[in-house]
């Protein structure tokens, strides 16, 4: 029941406990002990370079890191276990397909490619994957996926499993789609969401659609747009023995479109409104209670690119009742819902 690692002799000291299923597991395989804390690969200036069929394992660091200033990256059937981080990814046009990924203690592939100053698309793939036992001892906001940056495409994969978050979706402009996701919020968080992003007013434009949602225990909701994020589409997605498949937090010029919900065991969808004075640019800070509008101020988004998104900027500073305006509820069906179709609260 107890390990020791002598460092000064690099000696694992393992003493098992007859009868005990986790001793047992000890004694009847390998043990496998990794002394290295560094990054496995570290990628700069780098180009064209293809990474295909190889297993990367036994780390308490990182497996691959690829910085911003490499471009088509190609990461192909290749696995990715017993180790602390798979993944980190800045630059443009790469590609992650077909690999595994699992028994990952924290965060699995954390992506923030192309460029969200000028909102140049990154053009990056992730397709085709597969993701399970993860977050296995950070257990909070350590997801499979964590999509920042611009333009990616998130596609076929499945994500099993998970203690919490199983996607963080952040940046701009992304696309979250054709995707399975079951089995997540094993620890049962109440305020979460298998899919999530919160108190960012410069996430804008993502779009999650054509997903399949299924056997996840009632949480806040499936899809959760917490405190102000807005302009984000959930279409066409099916959602099944689940709880309530999207809430929204105070946040404008969402979409929940043409969704399909079978067997949801409370509320369908949920909207809440939050403190007026979350809107007020003059409050913004890095403290308090208003990182929300925070966010915006590394970017000029009172200039283009940025004006595309002036159909959610025109509600900074109004103040009184900003939260929910241009809301789109249309074309979604609920078959066998434990609650009501529509929660709104505060507004």
């Amino acid at each position: 029941g107890e390990v020791y690692f002598d460092k000064k002799n690099s000696m694992l000291y393992i003493y098992p406990v007859e009868g005990d299923p986790k001793s047992s597991e000890f004694l009847n395989n390998d043990v496998q002990f990794s002394l290295l804390s560094g990054d496995m690969f570290s990628l700069a200036g780098t180009q064209n370079v293809i990474f295909k069929g190889i297993t990367f394992e036994n780390s308490l660091g990182l497996a691959m890191k690829i910085s911003d200033t490499c471009k088509n990256i190609q990461i192909r059937g290749c696995t990715f276990r017993n180790i602390k981080n798979a993944i980190e990814m800045e630059g443009f046009k790469h590609l992650v397909s077909g690999c595994d990924f699992y028994n990952i203690t924290g965060r699995v592939l954390w992506t923030n490619c192309g460029d969200r100053y000028t909102l140049t698309p990154s053009e990056t793939v992730i397709t085709n994957n597969r993701f399970w036992n993860f977050n296995t001892v950070s257990r909070t906001n350590s997801s499979a996926l964590h999509i920042n940056g611009v333009a990616h495409t998130v596609s076929h994969n499945e994500i099993v499993g998970g203690p919490h978050i199983a996607l963080n979706l952040n940046g701009n402009d992304n696309i979250i789609e054709y995707n399975e996701f079951y089995d997540n919020l094993q620890d049962h968080a109440a305020d979460a969401g298998p899919v999530y992003n919160g108190r960012n007013a410069s996430v804008l434009g993502n779009i999650i659609r054509n997903n399949y949602f299924h056997d996840i225990p009632a949480s806040m909701g499936v899809i959760y747009l917490d405190d102000g994020e807005s302009d984000h589409t959930i279409e066409g997605n099916v959602f099944e023995n689940t709880g309530k498949i999207a809430f929204i937090h105070g946040g404008v010029a969402n979409k929940v479109i043409d969704n399909l919900s079978i067997n949801d065991s409370t509320t369908g969808i949920g909207f809440s409104a939050i403190e007026g004075s979350r809107w007020d640019y003059s409050k913004a800070t890095s403290v308090s209670n208003n990182t929300f509008l925070w966010n915006l101020t590394p970017f000029n988004w009172q200039k283009a690119p940025w004006t595309k998104y002036n159909h959610v900027f025109q509600y900074i500073n109004q103040t009184d009742k900003a939260s929910m305006y241009d809301t789109v509820i249309k074309g979604n069906t609920f078959v066998n819902i434990g609650g009501e179709i529509l929660a709104i609260s505060d507004n």
